[in-house]
């Protein structure tokens, strides 16, 4: 079985994602980190040298090279911009969308500069997060199965979500 994880950068993908697959005993796996393995370069990297179009590119590469990998699989924030991304997650596994407030994925973010998007973005992350999530949300939806609010959720608790899902 595979469950997909998606949602918002700050979300919890990949914190809850990896606590779940390690109390279930089961592999877990970034996607961003298979694009960073494949450019030899880190997703901020790729993003500020070659574009966004590079980037997803690489990250469609990723989502079909994992796509029959048997655990759980954290996705990039915007993996569900590509349409094939969201057919094969939704062929290949049960697709989880992790939703957050936009002031929380905020707070959330506040200390973070890895992350492309954040850092091109205006000072005003709760906005731009807000108007990212406005151009996403359709598309988080029509992807997933299943939707976990993790606004005021911790991670913990996220997890054991993730792993009743898994269990179920």
């Amino acid at each position: 079985m595979t469950l997909w994880l998606v949602g918002m950068m700050g979300s919890g993908k990949s914190a809850a994602g990896v606590l779940a697959a390690e109390r279930l005993g089961i592999p877990f796996i970034d996607t961003d980190h298979v694009v960073e393995d494949s450019t030899g370069m880190s997703v901020a990297e790729l993003w500020a040298q070659k574009g966004e179009t590079k980037f997803r590119e690489h990250e469609r590469h990723a989502v079909e090279k994992v796509s029959d990998f048997g655990g759980l699989i954290a996705t990039g924030g915007g993996v569900v911009l590509d349409p094939g991304n969201r057919q094969v997650m939704r062929e290949t596994g049960r697709v989880i969308w992790l939703q957050s407030s936009p002031s929380v994925l905020a707070r959330r973010l506040e200390n973070v500069s890895d992350r492309p998007a954040i850092n091109q973005s205006v000072l005003d992350r709760e906005v731009f997060l807000k108007d990212l999530l406005e151009e996403r949300e359709d598309l988080y939806r029509d992807a997933s199965d299943t939707v976990i609010d993790t606004t005021d959720v911790d991670v913990d608790a996220v997890a054991s979500v993730i792993e009743a899902i898994w269990n179920g």
